[in-house]
């Protein structure tokens, strides 16, 4: 796995030590890295946190590897997995979606 995204999982599993529990978290690739979802909350009082935990350039096989590091400590209660735009789609990316999913 590369250097940058273990990194990046790594500051989350911080970060999520301290965070509420049982909300909603994103996990996405570049796209959801520059989504503005705090934008279009602005306005609204929502009754959950969104955590937004997504890596720019996060392939799917990466994702099943920093998981944990990524999600574990939030428990969510939702879970929104946006990636495959890093991924070309072969047998082996499909079936590792499957395994992310599961996990």
């Amino acid at each position: 796995m590369r250097e940058d995204i273990k990194e990046k999982a790594k500051k989350y599993k911080i970060l999520n030590e301290v965070a509420l529990k049982n909300e909603v978290v994103i996990l996405g690739s570049s796209y959801m890295f520059d989504f503005p979802f705090y934008e279009f909350m602005q306005g609204h009082i929502t009754d959950y946190a969104v955590y937004n935990r997504s890596i720019k350039g996060l392939k799917i096989k990466e994702a099943t590897e920093t998981v944990e590091d990524s999600l574990k400590y939030l428990s969510p209660g939702i879970i929104l997995v946006a990636l495959g735009e890093e991924d070309v789609e072969t047998e082996e990316s499909i079936a590792d979606y499957r395994a992310l999913v599961k996990k």
